[in-house]
């Protein structure tokens, strides 16, 4: 019982001082949160995607499923984008790959705010989500959160 006494006192004169260490760093980056719909083959997976643009151009991000289950983990970096951190179901070498070249071309124009369209890929604005088509026939569509 005095260990958990303990432990709370510790818990609640830490966490401020952490959120004080993390205002610091938000005015390094600029921080977006959107809700993700993935469109494949009839059905829908939601979840939250969260990405942070820094200073040196790079993006880093995470994809979180509505239960708040990690999905994966993204950077995009000199126009190059990875896939990392890919939960177990959907951990296939085709699934990372077709998630890597669509969030490659989502990541290069996702600011821009133009319909563009290269190939079998399309990005197009839609009552203010973003919306993406791929090759494989997946659509990704981009809501962003509001507070």
């Amino acid at each position: 019982m005095r260990f958990l006494l303990l432990i709370n006192i510790l818990l609640f004169t830490l966490v401020p001082l952490s959120a004080q260490q993390g205002e610091g760093m938000q005015s390094d980056s600029l921080c977006k949160e959107y809700n993700l719909r993935i469109f494949v083959r009839g059905q829908q997976i939601t979840g939250i995607c969260v990405m942070e643009q820094r200073e040196e151009g790079s993006l880093v991000g995470t994809v979180i499923n509505e239960m708040g289950v990690k999905v994966f983990d993204f950077t995009f970096e000199n126009g190059k984008s990875q896939i990392l951190n890919v939960i177990g179901p959907a951990d296939r070498w085709f699934i990372r790959r077709a998630l890597r070249k669509d969030f490659n071309f989502i990541l290069a124009h996702l600011f821009e705010k133009e319909e563009i369209k290269t190939g079998k890929r399309k990005m197009w604005f839609e009552e203010g989500d973003i919306c993406f088509s791929g090759r494989h026939k997946i659509e990704y569509r981009f809501t962003p959160l509001k507070r």
